[in-house]
């Protein structure tokens, strides 16, 4: 009878171990087969976005996009298709109007990096047309280094560098290439 219970136990124990190592296989090769997601610095991302800035409890620029990816501490954002960023002077009507094929956003210092087909138009009708642009909200400064269109008063420029207020009343204006204007003093 001892023989029996010792041989029951010892087939027990046995058993408990081919089930757990099995287990432990089965539950190990599950593991590695199921992919786990990649880590990406951007991991929120909203459609159709609408995202207002405000200084001292005014709007003073509008952001829309087709697809906002933002990143973890939500400071910085990668917009696409379909931007549209609208700069509001202080009585709230619209100086200039920004458009573009994609933007990278830093919402801490407001400054916006628009790339590809860019197009800015003040408030007047003024126009900037190039393939990059920086706009730094907080001086209210729109620059390129890339080659540059800009249609105002009647004239036309093509340049190389651009350095200008948002509502283009103050333009500078660096490797000029062509263009036809006048100046009126």
């Amino acid at each position: 009878m001892v023989a029996f219970v010792v041989g029951h136990m010892l087939w027990k124990s046995k058993f408990v171990w081919v089930l757990g190592f099995l287990l432990f296989f089965v539950l190990q090769t599950l593991a590695e087969e199921t992919p786990l997601p990649e880590e990406t610095p951007f991991p929120v991302v909203t459609k159709k976005t609408v995202i207002r800035g405000f200084e001292e409890g005014r709007l003073v620029w509008l952001l829309k996009a087709e697809e906002i990816q933002f990143d973890k501490g939500g400071n910085k954002a990668f917009a696409s298709s379909g931007i549209e960023l609208e700069v509001y002077d202080a009585e709230g009507k619209i100086r200039s109007t920004l458009k573009a094929d994609a933007a990278e956003i830093d919402l801490l210092t407001k400054t916006f990096f628009f790339t590809g087909s860019v197009e800015v138009v003040s408030q007047d009708g003024e126009r900037i047309v190039t393939n990059e642009l920086v706009y730094r909200d907080r001086v209210k400064i729109v620059e390129t280094k890339s080659f540059t269109r800009v249609f105002f008063d009647h004239n036309y420029i093509e340049c190389t560098r651009l350095y200008s207020d948002i509502d283009f009343h103050q333009p500078e204006f660096y490797g000029i290439l062509k263009g036809s204007f006048r100046l009126e003093s």
